[in-house]
């Protein structure tokens, strides 16, 4: 029977015991280290023989004296001082701890207190801990009170500090929150939390680096976009994996150097060299000398007078800089801003052309879902092709229809009739919803190859023109087409 003793004791009387094995097994108690057992209780025992098991219950009774030992210096055999302060801050405060406590938890604090001879290699009364004052509270407070709030900005630090102290019974707990605080909203913050530590070598972090990459246009317009390193935003902007309209990129990059006027002249001209000006709009690059940071630029100039020569010079050659180099994830419609395109009304074709030219693309790939009666047309227009017709219409495009026929041009109904109708010729590969198409063309030889598992079309355009670029182009009635670079993932 377990009778309350008050002050959260616990006090529970044996029956009688009939053998030693009995006997043995209530003197060990429950096997949590928290009972004790005097004596042996027995109906025929004498009064010497009497025992009870005296409990903490819950154990509140002695984490409420564990507790008593936090920062106490009283009662502190070691102070603990964190490295990983600024000098401008004044001294670094001092936590007092007790050195078992410490070593129980960690083998690195253990090597350095104790050895087999019971002489540790630290002999002094002070020791330095590689971390934050903030961090070194946590793990103190934690391991004398049970329990500790950590903020988004403290669990990246409080993960190295476990991971280096080798505190094993909580380093994966912290590993499994960072991992799963992880999101478009937080991976800023994350990564700037890891910048002062200067180590990046972690999953979690990894995926923040890859979600900055591939959802950028959502992640630069998050509060803690403008909390990130230099270092990381120009390996970023200068990726060709980076997915985001090459504008949205640049006003990223100068909502980030607003943030801070001390990063204008430090990094300007080094986030500018990053942005692909060729791949903007004309109309984007001619405002640009009145951009009231990028302006304060001298190299400003020159990089615009570099991407408006290509968009007004169709017979200028793309060079090596890698400002003329499309990115993998750059890809989008110019009428969307996004990879994707559709049509559900079934009405009529729309056509779609590409941000960027066959020039700075010469391959690409197209996923394709038709629906009830869909229909596609997928092939290149020229940049003043009548969006409200589709692709071979008229004869400054170039489609292949998904019934396999190839048209430029050849039908010579008046512009109502917007059905597909008198193609050049027949007989070619045959688009199905859910078909994933390559595509590859030749602006010099005029080669406009399509490729679907093992079959593949090729039809040389004569009438490519030369003083005008040309674009790829998909026409779309109840059907949705998106865009990826060749080599890039087809994501759904």
């Amino acid at each position: 029977e377990a009778i309350d003793a008050g002050d959260g004791m616990e006090l529970e009387e044996h029956g009688p015991i009939q053998s030693a094995s009995e006997k043995a097994l209530i003197a060990q108690g429950d096997g949590l280290g928290d009972t004790y057992a005097l004596g042996i209780p027995s109906a025929k025992a004498s009064p010497a023989d009497l025992s009870w098991v005296v409990r903490d219950q819950n154990r509140l009774t002695r984490l409420d004296k564990l507790r008593v030992l936090f920062n106490n210096p009283r009662y502190s055999d070691v102070t603990l001082r964190p490295t990983q302060f600024s000098a401008q801050d004044g001294e670094p405060p001092r936590f007092y701890g007790c050195k078992n406590i410490l070593a129980v938890w960690s083998p690195t604090f253990e090597s350095l207190f104790y050895t087999n001879d019971q002489v540790g290699f630290f002999d002094g009364a002070e020791l330095d801990v590689e971390a934050s004052p903030e961090t070194v509270e946590l793990f103190l407070r934690f391991i004398h009170e049970g329990e500790v709030v950590v903020k988004l900005d403290g669990l990246w630090p409080l993960y190295c500090f476990l991971n280096t102290y080798q505190v094993v019974d909580l380093v994966d707990r912290v590993e499994d929150i960072m991992d799963k605080a992880v999101s478009v909203d937080t991976c800023c913050h994350l990564l700037a939390s890891a910048q002062q530590l200067g180590s990046y070598d972690h999953y979690a972090l990894r995926k923040c680096l890859n979600m900055l990459l591939m959802d950028f246009t959502e992640v630069g317009s998050t509060a803690g976009f403008t909390l990130l390193d230099f270092d990381i935003l120009a390996a970023v902007v200068s990726s060709d994996e980076l997915n985001a309209a090459e504008e949205f990129v640049f006003e990223a990059c100068m909502e980030w150097l607003q943030a801070d006027e001390a990063r204008v002249e430090l990094y300007l001209d080094g986030l500018l060299q990053h942005i692909r000006f060729p791949l903007c709009d004309s109309k984007f690059v001619a405002s640009l000398d009145a951009h009231p940071i990028a302006a304060r630029s001298p190299k400003l100039q020159d990089m615009m007078l570099a991407a408006l020569k290509f968009a007004v010079n169709p017979r200028m050659k793309v060079s090596a800089n890698p400002q003329f180099r499309q990115r993998k994830g750059g890809l989008y419609w110019k009428a969307t801003k996004n990879n994707m395109c559709m049509d559900l009304s079934g009405d009529g074709f729309r056509t779609y052309l590409l941000n960027t030219s066959c020039d700075l693309i010469a391959k690409w790939k197209l996923k394709v879902e038709l629906y009830q009666e869909g229909s596609v047309v997928v092939g290149i227009a020229e940049e003043g092709a009548d969006v409200s017709q589709y692709v071979g219409r008229y004869s400054n495009g170039w489609g292949l229809g998904d019934n396999g026929h190839w048209y430029n041009g050849g039908c010579k109904c008046p512009p109502s009739v917007r059905h597909l109708c008198t193609p050049l010729c027949q007989g070619h590969i045959r688009i199905s919803s859910g078909q994933v198409l390559f595509f590859s063309v030749n602006c010099d030889t005029g080669d406009f190859t399509v490729t679907s598992g093992t079959k593949s079309f090729t039809q040389r355009i004569q009438n490519l023109p030369k003083d005008t670029r040309v674009f790829p182009a998909v026409s779309v009635r109840s059907a949705k087409v998106r865009i990826f670079a060749s080599d890039a993932d087809t994501m759904d």
